[in-house]
């Protein structure tokens, strides 16, 4: 019987199986990354979408509320809304009842904004422009 540090028959294969193995890791990688970044908008979008359907419902929320008496200083505080975002690179601006660059030039001071009542708008660097309609009541 050999011993196993004399055994050398298989000896000349592994260069060639270190070398098949790490080719078909990097396959493997590659097609992650690739799948990773194909996926990636899709999730940032869904993302976008939950952060801005938060904000309607804080808004319908806070719709029927009460107003504050701006000309008593010591009247008490109406219904107000805090509103987070964390919003991608990739996101331009977020509007509230008005579009900001009706041109889609990327220029948010060269043309007149538009009022779109009970609408959030967001728009993508690359221009994509997207819009979420709110319920309730028109404000004029």
């Amino acid at each position: 019987m050999r011993s196993l540090a004399s055994d050398t028959t298989a000896a000349d294969t592994i260069p060639m199986k270190l070398i098949l193995y790490l080719g078909l890791l990097a396959a493997v990688l590659i097609l992650l990354i690739q799948s990773w970044n194909t996926a990636n908008p899709a999730l940032e979008e869904a993302r976008i979408k939950a952060q801005v359907e938060a904000a309607s419902l804080a808004i319908l929320s806070i719709q029927d509320g009460y107003a504050r008496n701006t000309a008593e200083s010591h009247s008490p505080e109406g219904t107000m809304c805090t509103l987070k975002f964390t919003l991608p690179d990739s996101v331009r601006y977020i509007s509230f009842g008005v579009d900001p660059d009706p041109d889609c030039n990327g220029q948010l001071g060269d043309s007149e904004w538009i009022p779109e009542n009970n609408t959030i708008i967001y728009q993508y660097k690359n221009g994509v422009k997207k819009r979420l309609f709110l319920e309730g009541k028109t404000a004029l």
